[in-house]
């Protein structure tokens, strides 16, 4: 009780000091509890960013022992987490009726050579769900879409078509020929527009995503199976799974599963691209944050070392008197222990709301620049009732600190604080008063 006694008049009278160390603590504090509260604001964002934006597993076996099948895809849609799968195969058919947009460098004979892209259901690949096309009238492609086509609005205008006009589609069995004999004959369900058209100056037809032509798995495979040389036995086999999972958080995970369940010779791959490049700022910010705080604290930390240094040794009159008077060591070392946990305490009071204040600003700026970069770079056309849905909107991330951050902080402070005092303390505690009030004299 002695010992907070003298802790609390010698911080009350020695008024000045008291006030510049307060003042560097309860600065130290603030930077690192305002650093905490960014950190944790932008750490709220990407999490509430990936749920939002997502993503997806692309999973695709060697052709050789591994197929992405009917029972492959039956084991992972029966797995936790799975919320649906989603099968892509691909191949080139000639489209007469069709007029492709057209490069530079187009192959003579390959005027009409498309590329075909099936789906089970075509708002799952990843051309819509990264916003690269957008569907602009008419329906996406399911398996009960037999017969049915999707193209680009770009080829349905300068090929004169429309919503529920006739295509035919030939298979191609050479570089400029195909079967004139077998047409098949297919309906325009669905057209899209690009939303990002892109120059391909040197692309063929079949590699210019505008040119492509969307239908159903069933009707790719029915296809296929007239022909014996891609036959696959009677077997369907896609060229690759997007497995679509409930938690997009848990993506790396259930690729684990899904490598574990399926076994050797599949590769399963976590596509959140458009996450990972909407995070690239944030992860600077929080960077860039974890720097200044690094730089700002060391300044802090050598100020706190000095200050208390010369606490303590402008005090060896009074610590020789102590002693003289015949008070313990361990009395005058709580005593000084007391006195900066006091002002720790204060400093910390201090601290906390101008951090939060500061802090809920900063974090208010860096949610509205996140968000236009959002509203800029990365809508996402919800095709089922053709509403805009921007990212993060309507979300708002409260500046928090929590109470462990705010103990660990103090602890830091307080701690480089008393060490410097005990650092200082300790040469002088062992001399003898005599010798300390000598000195003094």
């Amino acid at each position: 009780m002695k010992s907070v006694k003298r802790a609390l008049l010698y911080i009350t009278r020695q008024g000045f000091r008291s006030s510049l160390l307060l003042l560097i603590l309860a600065l130290m504090l603030s930077v690192s509890l305002i650093g905490f509260s960014i950190t944790t604001a932008a750490n709220a964002m990407m999490r509430q960013m990936q749920q939002d934006v997502g993503g997806f597993l692309v999973v695709q076996g060697d052709g050789e022992s591994a197929f992405v099948d009917a029972d492959a895809v039956a084991a992972m849609q029966g797995m936790d987490g799975v919320q649906s799968v989603d099968t892509k195969s691909g191949l080139r058919m000639v489209f007469p009726d069709l007029s492709f947009v057209q490069s530079e460098g187009v192959m003579p004979g390959t005027e009409h050579l498309a590329m075909v892209e099936a789906h089970e259901f075509t708002d799952k690949s990843d051309y819509f769900l990264y916003g690269t096309m957008r569907m602009k009238q008419g329906d996406h492609i399911t398996p009960e879409s037999g017969g049915q086509i999707m193209l680009s609005e770009d080829v349905a205008f300068t090929s004169g078509l429309f919503l529920g006009a006739k295509v035919c589609g030939y298979w191609r069995t050479g570089a400029d020929t195909y079967d004139e004999a077998n047409p098949y004959e297919f309906t325009i369900v669905g057209i899209y527009s690009m939303a990002n058209p892109t120059d391909m100056p040197n692309a063929q037809v079949w590699e210019m995503p505008v040119n492509t032509v969307f239908m159903d798995n069933d009707t790719l495979h029915a296809i296929r199976q007239d022909y014996d040389d891609i036959d696959y036995e009677g077997a369907q086999r896609y060229a690759s799974a997007s497995v679509f999972v409930t938690d997009p958080l848990q993506l790396s995970s259930i690729a684990g599963e899904i490598e574990k369940t399926l076994g050797e010779g599949y590769t399963v791959t976590v596509d959140d691209s458009v996450y990972q490049s909407m995070a690239v700022p944030l992860n600077r910010i929080i960077t860039l944050v974890r720097i200044l705080l690094i730089v700002t604290l060391s300044i802090f930390c050598v100020m706190l070392l000095l200050i208390a240094a010369l606490w303590v040794r402008n005090r060896a009159y009074e610590i020789g008197v102590y002693l003289a008077l015949g008070i313990e060591k361990k009395s005058i070392v709580r005593q000084l222990f007391i006195e900066m946990l006091i002002i720790a305490l204060i400093a910390v009071l201090v601290a906390c709301p101008v951090a939060l204040s500061i802090g809920g600003k900063v974090s208010d700026s860096l949610y509205s620049a996140v968000e236009k970069q959002v509203e800029a770079q990365e809508e996402i056309t919800d095709d089922n009732d053709g509403k805009e849905v921007v990212l993060l909107t309507g979300v708002h991330f409260e500046s928090k600190v929590s109470p462990a951050a705010i103990v660990l902080t103090a602890a830091m402070g307080v701690g480089i604080t008393l060490l410097s005092t005990i650092v200082s303390a300790l040469q002088i505690l062992y001399m003898q008063p005599k010798k300390i009030l000598s000195m003094m004299s």
